[in-house]
């Protein structure tokens, strides 16, 4: 590298010469209760009387400088449901583009477009959760990140498909 420089600082087309540094920042997340999330980042805080175990998590803030997710990519959560509505979830939740059909049962079930998933349970269109698992779940895999609220997901952009078993 120092050889490269030199040559080059002594050419007079070359006005300035510096090695091409790479240089990564962390993408800590704005959301208030980041701090209390153990497998995404664990330095021992104590949440709820218990302290934490420092690095003993998956190490997204580093994760986090190479990729905060992508829109297309479309992770079917099957679980309780999802809370669609849910202020962290809403803005990745996956919206069918078409109408697709399910067949439970030995008979098909017609989704609109624009549902968000399956509900398997009552072989309807609307994965609404209501024991609340999948909507904590369908959190650490993609809650919206860096909006100011509430927590973040691993995926802070990724669409999040509900199944409801």
């Amino acid at each position: 590298m120092e050889t490269l420089i030199a040559r080059l600082s002594r050419r007079p087309d070359v006005a300035y010469v510096e090695p091409n540094y790479i240089v990564r920042i962390d993408s800590e997340p704005n959301d208030p209760r980041f701090p209390e999330l153990w497998a995404l980042r664990n330095i021992g805080q104590v949440i709820g009387g218990m302290p934490g175990l420092p690095g003993a998590d998956i190490h997204t803030v580093p994760a986090w400088s190479i990729s905060l997710g992508s829109p297309s990519n479309v992770v079917a959560v099957i679980d309780t449901g999802i809370d669609y509505t849910h202020p962290d979830l809403a803005a990745n939740m996956w919206s069918a583009p078409t109408a697709f059909t399910v067949n439970v049962g030995g008979g098909p079930v017609t989704c609109a477009a624009g549902t968000h998933g399956f509900n398997a349970i009552t072989r309807t269109c609307n994965p609404m959760d209501d024991q609340d698992h999948g909507t904590h779940v369908a959190g650490t895999i993609g809650a919206t990140g860096d909006n100011g609220m509430g927590v973040v997901g691993i995926n802070w952009t990724t669409r999040l498909m509900a199944i409801k078993f």
